[in-house]
């Protein structure tokens, strides 16, 4: 049985290629060796040899299938989820720079206002609570409002 994703590929190629049905169903039936005209039907190394004589005649696929980070293991590493709250600081922060309301829309300014409304050193936005992550928040949403 062919896998959906080789099936889908053949279907792709057939279609970026422009080939009509009755030459798609003549390379099926040359590749099969007579025994069928439709691609649901080869084995998976006659539908190898189907993609291999699509990219000869120019077929180039346009998206392949992207590995994902994998740990030395060899399973799959989990990229660490942003916490939404970091993420709303900094498009506030980026849209007052887009707004002209900074004179330094730099990391490092951002990171040196957080300081000033949490009375504490901030080197990195993962080290805020949740209510100063909050505050924060209040006070750039705030900067925003004024003209």
């Amino acid at each position: 049985m062919l896998a959906k994703s080789t099936l889908a590929q053949i279907h792709i190629a057939k279609k970026d290629l422009q080939i009509s049905d009755i030459i798609y169903r003549d390379c099926i039936n040359a590749i099969s060796d007579g025994k069928t005209e439709s691609s649901k039907y080869l084995n998976p190394s006659q539908a190898q040899k189907l993609l291999k004589h699509f990219k000869s005649i120019g077929w180039q696929p346009k998206y392949h299938n992207r590995k994902l980070p994998q740990s030395p293991s060899g399973h799959l590493k989990l990229l660490p989820k942003t916490d939404p709250a970091i993420t709303h600081i900094v498009r506030l922060w980026h849209l007052l720079a887009k707004k002209g309301k900074l004179q330094n829309s730099s990391r490092k300014a951002m990171l040196n206002f957080c300081e000033r409304q949490t009375s504490q050193p901030v080197k990195n936005l993962d080290q805020l609570s949740t209510g100063e992550k909050q505050k924060i928040i209040e006070s750039l949403k705030a900067w925003h409002a004024r003209k």
